[in-house]
């Protein structure tokens, strides 16, 4: 090989060199850029299912607190509360039936006060471990409220439940009463807000029981091999098992998936009732990168044969340097794109090859910077609702829960305003509740109000959907605020639950385009969030009412007892209801009916 070079013409010599030197150099461009590439992308993967599997606890958490608030209200219907003390097994049946028609609950048990089973899995009659069933109601009828897990024995299907104990008015037990609901793919699906891009299973005792696997796209049927592994081939994973000890574990490298779809992984554990006792395996895919990451690679590539064939062609050390110099250039700024400086330079716009190599690059960093861009608000989007939902969880004041959710939104995203308005349904108008700012104060003192129908907000409590104005200078249907007089864009999110409009959450910003449909999809994950706690605030005020009711007839109950006559009995009642109702004055009139000409008492 050496004397074929010796006899080389100096042309010869001078184009085989930079051949072979500008080939060794892009060879080696491509496979750092390529190394650098997956590497990246990995680290992207591994942080995507981090924050989905915090995401995932936190909404979990929030079903089985859920699932202890539904069983709890059950507890407290009276009716059922009579049954049982009476043992009336059909009263219990129909009671129940009653009550849990009105919760998120799929079967309930019930014993007495000596453990003896009055009503049994009445709704779905599956067979469940009788074991683990009264180990949960022993701790119910001490008087412990306590969350656990059940296997439905004939359907196999894994129950998160819940036991209570169920007191009289004096606060005795007289029964506890144990609620289940199905962890299954539709509960799953609700976690993970029906997103494509996610696959989830269920695994307990090595054990899997529900997965997302049959989630289609685009409505239709699911298939197995729509890009996720199998679950069952993960089951005997050493991570499985680290996760069931309470730790989360995220797969350090990308999984190839069906059709090469790359996919990170992670365990993570489920605390219930404060034990872990289950694990959800998380697949994550992020096709968008890999095949940005292909499209690099592949224009790199071709770069690589069309640079080679120009440095054979040319033949003078000006060109040859120009090449040379412009393609360490481009290297530089890939090797600072790899990065993650996306504003180094490029080479100088020419019209040939290296010029093209330059131009598809600039595109591809384009490109990967503005995927990251969605991706950063994304998580920031997760992170904002999550703060949010952590905040309103613990939230039962509905005065108390509107400023609040104004207040964390305008801190978090520095939005020009944030307000709340819910509907009057008598006098049919969309009420200002909570608002920011000095402005948003003087809204509330002069009692601010929209009639349905006007406005965004009207609007989108009319069409159940959220609006999106980039510029409300240019929308017709607009009402403006004189107290807000820099409004420049508005989104409008109504606060639905149960397909019932209770309100909107509007956003309002100071300039033009800036609220986008990521600004839209946050809003909509707090507005959940805020009709969830609106829920969650109504069933306390109603079941701290009933127990104030029953505690004030209680006592007044036993204070009647003890009247030795009629009129002492009727002055222990005014006084008693004159307490009870906060008045200064109240009266017992007794007296004789009497009918006037037409016969009317």
């Amino acid at each position: 090989m050496s004397k074929i070079f010796r006899n080389m013409s100096l042309s010869s010599k001078l184009n085989t060199t930079t051949f072979t030197t500008q080939m060794l150099l892009l060879v080696i461009l491509v496979v750092i850029t390529t190394i650098m590439l997956f590497s990246m992308t990995a680290r992207i993967g591994q942080q995507r299912v981090f924050q989905e599997a915090y995401l995932l606890q936190q909404h979990f958490t929030e079903n089985e607190q859920q699932v202890m608030v539904n069983t709890k209200r059950v507890a407290l219907i009276n009716d059922l509360i009579t049954a049982v003390a009476l043992g009336d097994v059909k009263n219990i049946k129909t009671a129940s039936l009653i009550g849990i028609g009105t919760v998120n609950l799929d079967n309930i048990s019930i014993v007495d006060a000596n453990g003896e089973r009055l009503l049994t899995n009445n709704i779905t009659g599956g067979e469940i471990n009788s074991d683990d069933e009264d180990d949960l109601f022993k701790l119910g009828l001490l008087g412990i409220e306590k969350t656990g897990v059940l296997i439905d024995n004939e359907s196999g299907e894994f129950l998160l439940s819940a036991v209570v104990p169920i007191r009289e008015s004096s606060g005795q037990i007289i029964g506890a009463l144990l609620a289940n609901r199905r962890v299954d793919e539709a509960f799953l699906n609700s976690l993970n807000f029906d997103r494509q891009d996610i696959n989830i299973g269920l695994v307990h005792d090595n054990q899997l029981f529900a997965t997302t696997y049959s989630q289609g796209v685009d409505g239709e049927p699911g298939d197995p091999e729509i890009g996720f592994i199998d679950f069952n081939d993960l089951l005997e994973s050493p991570a499985l098992k680290q996760a069931l000890g309470g730790q989360t574990i995220i797969n350090e490298d990308l999984l190839p998936g069906f059709q090469n779809n790359a996919q990170s992984l992670g365990y993570v554990p489920l605390e219930i009732g404060g034990k872990a006792e289950a694990v959800l395996i998380i697949q994550n895919r992020i096709d968008e990168l890999r095949t940005l990451q292909r499209q690099l690679i592949i224009t790199l590539v071709v770069t690589v044969l069309g640079l080679s064939i120009l440095a054979w062609l040319v033949n003078t050390l000006f060109l040859r340097r120009q090449i040379i110099g412009r393609v360490e250039q481009l290297n530089t700024a890939v090797e600072a794109v790899s990065l993650g400086n996306f504003d180094t330079s490029l080479p100088p716009d020419q019209p040939d090859e290296i010029g093209q190599l330059t131009y598809n690059f600039g595109q591809m960093t384009d490109q990967l910077q503005h995927s990251l861009n969605l991706l950063n608000e994304r998580n920031h989007a997760i992170t904002t609702s999550t703060n949010i939902s952590r905040s309103l969880s613990s939230i039962l004041d509905s005065d108390i829960l509107f400023p609040e959710v104004v207040n964390q939104i305008k801190q978090e995203l520095n939005y020009y305003n944030v307000l709340i308005y819910m509907f009057d349904e008598q006098r049919e108008e969309m009420v200002l509740v909570a608002s920011t700012g000095e402005a948003g104060q003087a809204l509330l003192d002069s009692r601010h109000k929209i009639t349905q129908g006007k406005g965004l907000v009207g609007r989108a409590y009319d069409t159940k959907s959220t609006i999106l104005i980039s510029d409300v200078a240019e929308d017709e249907g607009w009402l403006p605020n004189p107290l807000l007089p820099d409004t420049k864009s508005e989104i409008a999110v109504p606060i639905v639950l149960s397909d019932q409009v209770l309100g909107v959450l509007d956003v309002q910003q100071n300039e033009t385009g800036s609220l986008t449909e990521v600004d839209a999809q946050l809003l909509e994950l707090v507005a959940s969030q805020v009709a969830i706690a609106l829920r969650n605030a109504q069933l306390f005020e109603n079941a701290q009412t009933s127990v104030r009711r029953e505690a004030i007839a209680n006592s007044i109950g036993q204070k009647l007892q003890t009247a030795a006559d009629i009129e002492s009995v009727l002055q222990i009642a005014a006084q008693e209801l004159g307490k009870a109702l906060k008045t200064q004055r109240a009266t017992v009139q007794l007296g004789t009916m009497t009918r006037d000409e037409n016969g009317h008492h």
